[in-house]
């Protein structure tokens, strides 16, 4: 691992010079292809690319995806996404995305970050209830987990920001997370298994409680029997 360079080649075929902001688990002197942009934005800022090291042969390239900020406001969101996936390095590859770390260099004069990412590709199957049951379970469970790590993810409800991948539930995009603040909190209880309202029970953030009253998860859930106040 070291601070390494990386040749961005854009949609033009133009090559520009960048630079890790920090050490990176890459190849030095990569070259990293632009192939389309991702979204439906007149103004693109995240791509798809496909990532060439010196090490690899071209059957071996790997797709990834590029988040560019070409201001100050995006570059400091830039900053504050690669935080997040720091406190959340553990669930890297298996609840969220992998981070490859921030870029920065020039594109045609102009001062530009990046943040280089997996791409994540939802399966292509037809998903039964019960397979939406075990994707609400697996995605509460990795929201649980970003909370103890004092951070609130944002909008998770947005359908657009969970996909099943391999089977197993992955949260995409952490450009929403920010610290765990008080606006985060709240005070509403939970019933027990037996519908008894437990006074005692650990109030849950505002935001675990509006996940798990929408995917219906505060209650035994029949078939599964999945419920979230022993967690």
């Amino acid at each position: 691992m070291a601070i390494v360079n990386l040749n961005l080649i854009d949609s033009s075929k133009f090559t520009h010079r960048f630079t890790s902001c920090e050490i990176v688990d890459l190849p030095h002197n990569s070259q990293l292809t632009i192939v389309r942009a991702l979204g439906h934005s007149p103004s693109p800022r995240v791509f798809l690319a496909t990532l060439t090291t010196t090490c690899t042969s071209p059957s071996n390239t790997l797709d990834l995806v590029v988040k560019l900020a070409t201001n100050a406001a995006g570059m400091l969101d830039l900053h504050m996404e690669e935080w997040a996936y720091g406190k959340l390095k553990e669930m890297q590859g298996v609840s969220i995305p992998l981070c490859y770390g921030l870029f920065e260099g020039m594109i045609h004069g102009e001062d530009v970050k990046f943040l280089l990412l997996e791409y994540c590709v939802p399966d292509r199957f037809l998903i039964t209830e019960l397979d939406i049951l075990e994707m609400q379970y697996q995605t509460m469970l990795a929201l649980i987990k970003i909370h103890r790590k004092d951070l609130c993810y944002g909008k998770l409800l947005d359908s657009s920001h969970v996909i099943v991948q391999n089977g197993s539930s992955r949260i995409l995009s952490l450009s929403k997370v920010r610290p765990y603040g008080p606006s985060c909190k709240d005070i509403s209880r939970f019933y027990d298994d037996d519908g008894v309202k437990n006074a005692e029970r650990q109030c849950w953030s505002r935001e675990l409680v509006d996940t798990a009253l929408h995917y219906e998860l505060t209650e035994r859930k029949r078939n599964r029997g999945y419920n979230f106040l022993h967690i």
